[in-house]
């Protein structure tokens, strides 16, 4: 688990993606998808800042630098 899954466990308490099917998990981690539909409970901000982690292209994804600045982060901080 990398920086990029630590966030959505933490909130969640779940994996972001997860099959009892491996060819199906491999595939939900290819594509990139994951819901909230049993986290309710989770902010729009922080649901905002892990999308902008759980993304498949490297280049639109959040440095760690860009991370530590989102707004949620910084609210969660102060």
């Amino acid at each position: 688990v990398d920086y990029h899954y630590s966030p959505f466990c933490r909130l969640t308490g779940f994996l972001p993606f997860y099959d009892k099917n491996h060819a199906i998990l491999f595939e939900k981690i290819q594509n990139v998808e994951y819901n909230w539909d049993d986290c309710p409970e989770v902010s729009p901000a922080a649901k905002h800042f892990i999308q902008h982690l759980l993304v498949k292209d490297p280049k639109k994804r959040y440095t760690a630098e860009l991370a530590l600045n989102h707004p949620w982060v910084k609210v969660s901080t102060d």
